[in-house]
């Protein structure tokens, strides 16, 4: 009713709710009130209740020093066995398992994207891990990863590795000069080029304050074509193709906060910056058209501004603003470091190609370059609140949302060049959020958009729906 405040309390004899008005005029001067530790259950079975000096605030006891020698562990506390933690025995087995299937699409044709995923931590949060395995039917690719972090001391340590494939166009086979009349030229193989990934890396983070930290990585990925290319295959059309090492440093800040009713973070922003060098020191190489080595050197700088607003009209009402930009120096893969286009997801469940950008209401790969700019503004708000469970079973729906979305973005190789307008596109979604296995949060996105300028989905088109796991931003 908005008048009376509950607090759930749990001491020695066991839990206990207390109640107190809001109102500060039906507040009770109590004084200061002595502070008892825990009893023994012999002394509560005593009916031991006196309590210890009062605790002074002004003039709290001494803390021990750095060097103080610290009191020696007890070897049972109230009859139990004292030990020191071990995060292993209770990180292990994993804590949940999450099967989940997507609908993806590759030119015109459509295929699901499987994956099955667990993962664990000791109560304290020490150590973390998850893995998980993909399969896509179109590509017939069994990928999949993990992560390790050790989460003990400062910094975070973290370890990751995994799999994964991402399709471009078909393969072009120059064919040899006719014998009879006729111009030579490129003929389509049929078959779909997939570019097969393999990565792995190791990163920290230093936490600096409690909004903001540093992190620095190193990772390797090398990229070939899962299949063999068909004999005669055009090569100067292939993806890049090679092996590269890299080390990165990175700085990110957020002050973002959310309420237990809030479908989105509601006050604050969120802001990240980064650098990474593939440097040919570290082995970084390309394969040219005739499968020689070359030595490859690039930077790699990226920023993104995010700020979120709460609508002054209703409650839990939030307008999220985003702007990212990132540009390549140096030597430049084969259509582009970044690519704009699709509506993929944030979060840990499936792996994106380090080069995509979500561009809602363009196909991937709309625009292609060395240099990108991308902003997008949101309008979202609650729609109903569940709070509900099926039975026993481990899912509870917790609250249904709508958003209204503008995107805009390009990408281009020469910043000093006209690069066209830009690409715009426009839209809704519908969020659902729930809790499955008890404890891991899932979020999914049904949505619609189409492009408003430039060349992208067309309004009304079946391309523009969308179903999708994870958040926006």
């Amino acid at each position: 009713d908005g008048r009376r405040l509950a607090f759930e309390g749990f001491t020695t004899p066991g839990g206990r709710v207390a109640m107190m008005d809001t109102d500060p005029a039906e507040w009770k001067d109590l004084g200061q009130l002595p502070w008892s530790p825990p009893l023994t259950p012999e002394e509560a079975a005593a009916g031991i209740a006196e309590a210890p000096a009062p605790y002074d605030p002004l003039h709290p006891p001494t803390p021990p020093g750095p060097f103080d020698k610290p009191p020696p562990r007890p070897e049972q506390i109230n009859g139990w066995p004292v030990s020191p933690y071990n995060p292993w025995p209770l990180a292990f087995p994993p804590r949940y398992w999450l099967p989940s299937a997507l609908l993806t699409t590759t030119g015109d044709t459509l295929a699901l994207y499987f994956i099955a995923s667990t993962g664990g931590s000791d109560p304290l949060r020490h150590i973390g891990y998850n893995a998980y395995a993909t399969w896509r039917t179109d590509a017939q690719f069994l990928g999949g990863g993990g992560s390790f972090t050790l989460n003990r001391w400062r910094p975070v340590l973290s370890a990751s590795a995994s799999t994964y494939v991402t399709p471009f166009s078909f393969v072009q086979i120059d064919p040899p000069d006719p014998t009879g009349p006729g111009i030579p030229g490129l003929e389509s193989a049929r078959t779909r080029y997939w570019d097969h990934r393999v990565r792995a890396g190791l990163s920290m983070s230093y936490p600096l304050t409690t909004k903001s930290a540093l992190s620095a990585w190193y990772q390797a990925s090398s990229r070939q074509p899962l299949d063999p290319l068909p004999e005669g295959a055009y090569t100067p059309q292939l993806p890049t193709r090679g092996f590269f090492s890299s080390l990165g440093v990175g700085w990110a800040y957020s002050s973002a906060t959310a309420s237990a009713l809030s479908v989105s973070p509601e006050k604050g922003r969120v802001l990240t910056a980064g650098a990474e060098y593939k440097p040919s020191l570290l082995g970084s190489y390309t394969e040219d058209d005739d499968g020689n080595t070359v030595p490859f050197d690039q930077l790699q700088l990226t920023a993104q501004w995010r700020e979120y607003r709460p609508a002054p009209w209703l409650h839990n009402h939030v307008f999220a603003l985003r702007l990212a930009g990132g540009a390549s120096l140096g030597d430049r893969f084969r259509y582009g470091s970044y690519r704009l286009g699709g509506s993929w997801s944030e979060g840990g469940v499936y792996v994106l190609p380090d080069e995509w950008r979500a561009l809602r209401g363009f196909y991937p790969d709309s625009a292609s370059g060395e240099w990108f700019w991308l902003g997008s503004g949101e309008y979202r708000f609650p729609l109903l609140r569940l709070d509900r469970g099926m039975g026993a079973l481990p899912v509870f729906f917790r609250w249904l949302s709508g958003s209204l979305l503008v995107e805009a973005g390009n990408a281009f190789d020469d910043p000093t060049a006209d690069a066209g307008a830009p690409l715009v596109g426009v839209g809704g979604e519908l969020n659902a959020n729930l809790i499955v296995g008890w404890a891991a949060g899932l979020n999914l996105r049904l949505g619609y958009a189409f492009a408003v300028s430039g060349s992208g989905i067309a309004p009304g088109s079946i391309d523009g729906l969308y179903l999708a796991l994870g958040g926006s931003y």
